[in-house]
C-alpha cells in the first residue's frame, strides 16, 4: 500500500516528518495463525516442513506473514522455500493451490537434492 502527499518544493536538506496510526482490530492471534498455517500447510505439502514465527505486517491488509521451510529428518531446517500470510482480522489464509504447489515442488527438489549428496 502506497500513499502519496503532495508537498510543494522544498528547499534543498529540507526535514520532512511523517507519522502514521492505524487503528484496527486484531482478531487473530500469532499463535493461531501460527495453527492455521500449519494446517494448511500440512494438508496441501506434507509433513516436512516447518514455520518460523508469525510477524505482523501492515499493508493493504494487517496480516501475518509465516515464512516456510523445508526439513530433513537428520539435517533439520534446510531451505526457506516460501512464506504465505493470514489475514489478522479474518483468520483467512492468504495462499492459492499454485503457491502451495510450488512450495512442494520446491521441497521435494531440495530434499532430492540432499538425498543424492555424498
Amino acid at each position: 500500500m502506497a500513499s502519496q502527499i503532495p508537498i510543494s518544493p522544498l528547499p534543498p536538506k529540507s526535514e520532512v516528518e511523517v507519522s502514521v496510526k492505524i487503528h484496527t482490530p486484531l482478531n487473530v492471534s500469532a499463535l493461531v495463525a501460527r495453527q492455521k498455517a500449519n494446517a494448511q500447510i500440512t494438508l496441501h505439502c506434507g509433513q516436512s516442513f516447518s514455520l518460523d514465527e508469525p510477524e505482523l505486517q501492515v499493508g493493504e491488509r494487517v496480516a501475518w506473514r509465516l515464512r516456510v521451510w523445508v526439513t530433513h529428518p537428520s539435517r533439520g531446517r534446510v531451505a526457506c522455500i516460501g512464506e504465505f500470510q493470514v489475514d489478522a482480522q479474518s483468520g483467512e489464509v492468504l495462499s492459492s493451490l499454485e503457491q502451495f504447489r510450488l512450495m512442494k515442488a520446491s521441497a521435494e527438489g531440495v530434499l532430492g537434492a540432499l538425498d543424492n549428496s555424498p
